[in-house]
């Protein structure tokens, strides 16, 4: 992470990386989901 001297550009950085966690957590999430379906349907 960069130094800000504004409060409001570390604010917008931890927004940014909360994001960015949010997408790939979702991804995780959906990749694991597939595998089960994927799993299930081969038996």
């Amino acid at each position: 992470m960069t130094q800000h001297i504004l409060e409001q550009d570390t604010l917008e950085d931890t927004r940014t990386m909360r994001r960015l966690a949010a997408v790939i957590g979702g991804f995780l999430v959906a990749t694991v989901i597939l595998a089960l379906a994927v799993g299930m349907a081969m038996g």
